[in-house]
């Protein structure tokens, strides 16, 4: 687990390498969509962070004047943890765990860089105007995951600390880690934040490199316009 290169100095808190074991559990093959997300909206009221305030919101991903009327195949976004925690319990499910989301994005890949399988291939500069795709229109990786590599970053059930690689490098073996107990990032050391995986905001110096072994993070209380999420369930529970 972990990038065995760095793109720039912000990209250490993806160091050191280091081994992980997780138990058996399944995992959503795409993001979870506009249609599945307003199924749970219908059914329970819900009302998401981004709503509450001006601005783009999942009901209007692209500003004010803007629909998912459409787009019901296209990645939920503008989703903050505790939106995508809600359904994700609404739905019988829960986030998975950093590791747990490496190791399936990996597909049975050990090499640091497995980038093209569940990528959509979308090499873009990152002040360019880019916005999600349907999910799926990729090759699923080796585990029929798909967008792991592309498409939207995902939320991650981890607090973001940016040393903590180091100390579970230290550990041996780490077994179904679940991050650190409390958030830390000396950047922003004020903020609550949790940690994001794949997708475009892993992107630097202007290119979009997929790294599966790179990290990002974010404030708990907001969403993006290209950070979604996908869920899991434990090995004993009947796939939904």
């Amino acid at each position: 687990m972990g990038a065995s290169h760095s793109v720039d100095t912000r990209t250490n808190d993806a160091r050191p390498v280091h081994r992980i074991a997780v138990d058996g559990f399944w995992m959503d093959a795409t993001e979870v969509t506009n249609e599945q997300f307003a199924r749970f909206v219908k059914e329970t009221g819900y009302i998401t962070a981004a709503e509450k305030t001006d601005g783009a919101n999942w009901r209007s991903p692209a500003g004010q004047d803007s629909s998912i009327e459409g787009k019901e195949a296209y990645p939920v976004v503008h989703i903050a943890y505790h939106d995508a925690f809600a359904y994700a319990q609404w739905a019988g499910k829960r986030l998975p765990t950093e590791a747990e989301w490496e190791f399936a994005a990996r597909g049975g890949v050990v090499a640091q860089r497995p980038a093209g399988e569940g990528s959509n291939d979308r090499d873009t500069d990152v002040n360019s105007s880019v916005s999600a795709m349907p999910v799926a229109l990729s090759l699923p990786n080796r585990y029929g995951l798909y967008d792991v590599a592309g498409n939207v970053a995902e939320w991650v059930s981890d607090w973001y600390r940016h040393d903590y690689y180091a100390h579970l490098e230290v550990r041996g073996t780490a077994i179904n880690p679940e991050g650190p107990a409390v958030p830390f990032d000396p950047a922003e050391p004020s903020v609550m934040q949790r940690v994001h995986r794949g997708g475009v905001t892993l992107c630097a110096n202007g290119s979009c490199r997929r790294d599966i072994g790179l990290r990002d993070k974010g404030d708990v209380n907001t969403g993006a316009s290209l950070l979604g999420f996908r869920c899991v369930q434990t090995a004993s529970q009947k796939p939904k």
